[in-house]
């Protein structure tokens, strides 16, 4: 139990971070668009300070959000997992949820920009986060 609690908290720490990223870093999200102007809020946005020239830049203002997040959801999905068949398919359908929209925004079905990068960083997330499951916890 007391594990559950840390994953948890360590979950709801990726989405604060990858919150931030948005609300400090990106300027041009419908989300936080949408957000600002129905709270009549005004945040600092310090985009200008990464270089998306390289890498690293463009990696920490354009996946980095989106990688937390989906690690996120993929920590709290364990934690409410069950060993049903219906619990193991919304298991295999949290870990498809990212990729699926991503090439949604492909074939131009949903708003948004394809981005193989995304794609990749979203691959690594998963990764990670099955070889720390079965490494430090439990199997599936």
């Amino acid at each position: 139990m007391q594990s559950r609690k840390y994953i948890m908290l360590l979950a709801l720490v990726m989405l604060c971070f990858g919150g931030v990223i948005y609300l400090f870093f990106r300027d041009e999200v419908i989300f936080t668009s949408w957000l600002f102007d129905s709270f009549s809020i005004n945040p600092p946005k310090f985009h200008n300070a990464i270089n998306t020239d390289t890498v690293f830049g463009y990696i920490f203002l354009y996946s980095l959000a989106d990688a937390l997040w989906y690690g996120s959801l993929l920590l709290v999905e364990s934690q409410l997992r069950s060993n049903t068949w219906y619990s193991k398919a919304v298991t295999v359908a949290t870990m498809a949820l990212p990729f699926a929209f991503e090439f949604l925004q492909l074939g131009g079905i949903m708003p948004g920009t394809f981005d193989w990068i995304d794609v990749l960083i979203y691959l690594l997330t998963l990764i990670t986060f099955i070889l720390c499951r079965r490494n430090f916890c439990c199997k599936y």
